[in-house]
């Protein structure tokens, strides 16, 4: 799903690959696709960067009661975002499946 720098690895004491598990981003957004679209799987990988950013900022802030609130409805909009983009990309209009055309609304 999203691109590894190798650099940013950990390494045990022999040199090899510390598996750490999924990022927080990446349990966020998951990796559900029953399309296989190229779009709903970049939304994924974009949202789940954000969500990254943010967990990083937050865990290096002060994490007051005020930082915790914006947090918590910052990790909750990026999920609403995600999934609403999705729904846009993926959306198949019911009336163009039984008519053959397109509604002009």
């Amino acid at each position: 799903m999203s691109v590894i720098n190798v650099n940013e690895i950990p390494l045990d004491q022999f040199g090899t690959p510390v598996n750490q598990g999924p990022k927080f981003g990446d349990l966020l957004v998951g990796n559900f696709n029953p399309s296989g679209d190229e779009k709903v799987d970049r939304v994924k990988e974009i949202c789940s960067e954000l969500a990254e950013i943010l967990k990083d900022s937050y865990q290096t802030s002060d994490r007051n009661p005020v930082t915790s609130i914006i947090f918590d409805q910052a990790v909750g909009s990026i999920l609403s975002a995600q999934m609403l983009v999705v729904k846009v990309i993926t959306f198949k209009n019911p009336e163009d499946a039984t008519t053959g055309e397109k509604s002009t609304n």
